[in-house]
Order: structure tokens, then C-alpha cells, then sequence
């Protein structure tokens, strides 16, 4: 994890450490921001509260980076898109606060990669075995990557704001799960390849995700 003279300290509280984060599966836009947020401190977001009171943060009182990859669940059943633009801003707001937040820390925010090319593990992992709102969502997430670029991209927003574009990264075929069988009993040698999740990526997908993360991270610091 050391690069160079950079040894990274991850922060959050769900993780194995030292691998830390703040990921919450299932979880949009808008619970960051109200009282079941990690940062809430019992009558608003307080990044400076949140890191004081997290002791296995070993004292550590500074963000250099935050990495902000959230959407899909705001989107997945056709919201509009602006909704979770709007939530970000805040969040941002929130991060950089003067008061409560840490307005140095440079912030980015992924593009989020947003479903495999193959509709079959849409059905059968994310869309409760209905495919009808699979293109409407492709067509959603589209949209809301356009409203990431057009409203975070170098400081538009606010001053220390990047983006990342994950889905231009991640493969939509070969970065997704899948399993290969024989395609019939009666048909020797032919195999068949079902995709069994189309919305979050296999490890080699994420790893892909991490490179762009990394790659705008390092052209900042």
C-alpha cells in the first residue's frame, strides 16, 4: 500500500483495518445527511466531530483525500437524477465546512460504473427477477454521469472537487460476474456464460474502479 513516499491511512468505520471505510451497502445519497449518517452528531454533519470520536482513527485529525461513490441506489427504480446531484452538493458543502469539515480536503467523486452489458444478472441479482426497467435505468445512470461531469468536474461546484470516471474503467462484460456451464446435456463441449450480477463488478472489475480512483488521486497529490 506504500507508494513512493505516500503510505495511505484509511479512515471509517466498517472495514477490516487497516482497511477502513465508510461504504454502507444500500444505502443513497440522502442517508449521509440526515441522523443515521455516520457523521451526524446528534443535530447535524460534523466531519470534525466524527473524527474525534473515532478512537481507532489513533488521533488522527486531518482528511487529505475522500473518495465519494454513491447514485445506483438513489437510481435504481428511475428517480430522477438530480436528486442525488443535489444530495452530493450538500455532502460536499458538509465536507468542506470551515467550521465543521475539513475545507483543504480535496474530494472525488466517481462516475459510477453502472451495469454490465449482459441484462441476466440484472434479473436475478438487482432487479427482483423483472427486467423491464433494465434500459430505463441504463439510460438514468447515463444521464446521471453527464450531471457528475457537468456539475463536479474541476471546481465547477466547489473549490478542491474532481471527478473520477470509473464506468469509462470498468469493463462492462468481463468486469461482472459470471459462470460458464454446458449449454444441454445433449450438446458436448458447447458451454453457455450467465452473468449472475450486473450491477456490482467481480474483483478484477473493482480493481479496475480502484486504478481510476488511483490514477486521479495521484495526478492531485
Amino acid at each position: 500500500l506504500t507508494d513512493g513516499s505516500i503510505t495511505p491511512k484509511f479512515l471509517g468505520t466498517n472495514g477490516i483495518a487497516p482497511i477502513l471505510h465508510e461504504g454502507h451497502s444500500g444505502q443513497d445519497t440522502g442517508y449521509f445527511l440526515g441522523s443515521s449518517s455516520p457523521f451526524w452528531d446528534g443535530t447535524k454533519v460534523n466531519l470534525q466531530n466524527y473524527m474525534s470520536t473515532n478512537s481507532n482513527f489513533g488521533g488522527t485529525n486531518t482528511i487529505d483525500v475522500v473518495f465519494i461513490q454513491l447514485g445506483i441506489n438513489d437510481l435504481k427504480y428511475n428517480a430522477d437524477p438530480q436528486t442525488p446531484i443535489n444530495n452530493l452538493k450538500t455532502l460536499v458543502g458538509k465536507i468542506l465546512d470551515p467550521t465543521f469539515g475539513y475545507p483543504s480536503a480535496k474530494i472525488i467523486i466517481s462516475q459510477t460504473p453502472y451495469v454490465c452489458a449482459d441484462r441476466t444478472g440484472w434479473v436475478t441479482a438487482f432487479a427482483g427477477g423483472n427486467d423491464s426497467n433494465y434500459e430505463n435505468y441504463i439510460q438514468t445512470m447515463v444521464t446521471y454521469a453527464g450531471l457528475i461531469q457537468t456539475n463536479f468536474h474541476e471546481n465547477v461546484t466547489y473549490p478542491n472537487v474532481y471527478v473520477a470516471p470509473n464506468f469509462l474503467y470498468v469493463d462492462r462484460y468481463y468486469g461482472y460476474p459470471y459462470v460458464t456451464h454446458p449449454s444441454s446435456s445433449r450438446t458436448s463441449g458447447k458451454t453457455l456464460t450467465e452473468f449472475t450480477d450486473s450491477v456490482h463488478p467481480d474483483t478484477g472489475g473493482y480493481y479496475q474502479a480502484a486504478d481510476s480512483y488511483y490514477s486521479r488521486m495521484r495526478s492531485l497529490i
